[in-house]
């Protein structure tokens, strides 16, 4: 599936069930991109691939949102 789709899928999800109990993989996704914000200076943020890890955080999050890694 493509990136946007998942971005689209999980942020309805978050939007339309704010309240709903998320996936353990969700916190430990959202955890691990915490982490890597403190590793690295705010010209180093932003992108696609985290320049501390190589890891694309947004869509892992979406697709832990979203019921599982693809």
């Amino acid at each position: 599936m493509k990136p946007e789709i998942e971005f689209s899928n999980a942020a309805q999800r978050l939007r339309t069930q704010p309240d709903a109990p998320q996936d353990p993989e969700v916190m430990e996704q959202v955890a691990d991109w915490l982490g890597c914000q403190a590793m690295l200076g705010s010209e180093d943020r932003g992108g696609d691939t985290c320049t501390w890890c190589d890891g694309n955080h947004a869509l892992l999050i979406a697709r832990a949102v979203n019921g599982g890694r693809r």
